[in-house]
């Protein structure tokens, strides 16, 4: 009847309320049954065209390509983006991360970290940078950490461990593949991909985070399994903060020829890289 199909009408028009939340429960799985639904995806697309904008901005122009941006947002289409998660709250300070899910089952899943010296620089900046991953059809985490500024050493160490055991407590919820762990950076970032993928617990460094507590802010579920990851990609970053504090400073660069450039080949390739034996990223 006209009266029934304007109820159907009305019914469709209806928004359902959003259960995924940064800050809640578990969630189900996403589905794309109604039109709210479809809006959903829609809102999450336009979020992710924003970031990869935002991120073209403050990259190098060397790092862009004329359609970067058009290219994210092509392949994070498929992709449901969960911004600005907490995963710590420590010195008063909210850390945040942003989770790139990937549909179906348990995902291979890459954490990254931005670079900047310990000093400045912010995830954002890696919107474009953890594009590769997503054409591969990884997960990704994107995670930021306390500043120098915010906070002496060891604080940005604490807070990668801190966010591995994040991902190791919600890995259900987002679908992560514990047993396909990889943690890489750029400079700064690089070495803390280091010192998440290597440190030990005894090390007690994770004192921040232990696996057996939950906070006022979204942990997941209770794990206190050993923190481990299947490779380590480093990117530019040191491998030793003694040697860099106590060695002479590297001597000036020869002057290029004139009608010559510099090859930069060196920064195409990390500078260290470590895989678990018997495990394959």
């Amino acid at each position: 009847s006209s009266a029934g199909a304007a109820g159907r009408r009305a019914a469709v028009g209806k928004s359902t309320p959003d259960r995924r939340r940064s800050h809640g429960g578990s969630a189900p799985a996403p589905r794309w049954k109604d039109k709210s639904q479809v809006q959903k995806r829609q809102a999450w697309t336009v979020g992710l065209a924003a970031a990869a904008i935002a991120g073209a901005a403050v990259l190098p122009a060397a790092a862009q390509t004329p359609d970067a941006a058009a290219k994210f947002v092509a392949v994070a289409s498929n992709y449901r983006l969960t911004p600005n998660v907490t995963y710590l709250r420590a010195g008063g300070v909210d850390l945040a991360l942003d989770v790139y899910q990937a549909p179906g089952g348990p995902r291979p899943t890459l954490l990254y970290f931005h670079g900047g010296g310990w000093t400045n620089g912010n995830k954002e900046r890696s919107t474009l940078i953890v594009l590769p991953w997503l054409e591969m059809g990884w997960n990704v985490v994107n995670a930021e950490y306390r500043l120098a500024d915010v906070a002496h050493a060891p604080a940005a160490v604490e807070d990668g461990r801190c966010a591995l055991r994040w991902i190791y407590r919600n890995a259900a919820r987002y679908g992560f593949d514990l047993d396909r762990i990889v943690v890489s950076g750029n400079s700064a970032g690089g070495h803390l991909a280091l010192t998440t993928g290597m440190l030990p617990a005894s090390a007690g460094l994770d004192r921040q985070c232990p696996g057996d507590l939950r906070r006022t802010w979204t942990t997941g579920a209770t794990s206190t399994a050993e923190l481990k990851v299947a490779a380590i990609i480093n990117w530019r970053g040191i491998t030793d903060v003694v040697d860099l504090m106590q060695a002479p400073p590297p001597p000036p660069p020869p002057p290029a020829r004139r009608g010559t450039s510099r090859k930069r080949g060196s920064e195409a390739a990390p500078t260290a890289a470590r895989s678990r034996p018997g495990c394959r990223p």
